[in-house]
């Protein structure tokens, strides 16, 4: 089910992209826009996660990831995340000498999004038993 979700996903994503257009030209506006991309998209994750929605297949990983080992979501995203900017950054060193595509955005969102995940599952899970807990 997730192959076809994925393809959804990414039609919806175009969609998005041909119709909001925010290009900030300075600094703090393109920190704040990277800020609350890696909060929207934490929330989203640690919510669909939580509700048992149809996951795209990065996102289905880490949960089965998290659920085989015990490990909490958070701190799965985390590790799954920073191996994909090393295996990505180790793929362009050998490819082409050079790292690709990884900025301070990329590497941002890998230390962060898990965290907020982790933040999230706090706030609206404080007293009750998750089936993901931390």
């Amino acid at each position: 089910m997730q192959l076809p979700f994925s393809f959804l996903f990414g039609a919806v994503i175009n969609i998005y992209d041909a119709v909001i257009r925010i290009t900030p030209v300075s600094i703090t506006g393109k920190l704040l826009i990277l800020a609350a991309a890696i909060l929207l998209t934490a929330l989203g994750t640690y919510l669909m996660t939580m509700g048992n929605l149809i996951l795209n297949p990065p996102d289905g990983m880490v949960r089965t990831i998290s659920e085989f080992t015990g490990k909490p979501l958070g701190l799965t995203r985390n590790i799954f995340d920073i191996s994909m900017v090393v295996l990505s950054a180790a793929a362009g060193l050998i490819l082409s000498g050079r790292t690709v595509g990884i900025g301070i955005g990329t590497l941002l969102s890998a230390l962060l999004i898990g965290r907020f995940i982790s933040v999230f599952q706090r706030v609206f899970t404080s007293g009750q038993h998750t089936e993901i807990d931390e």
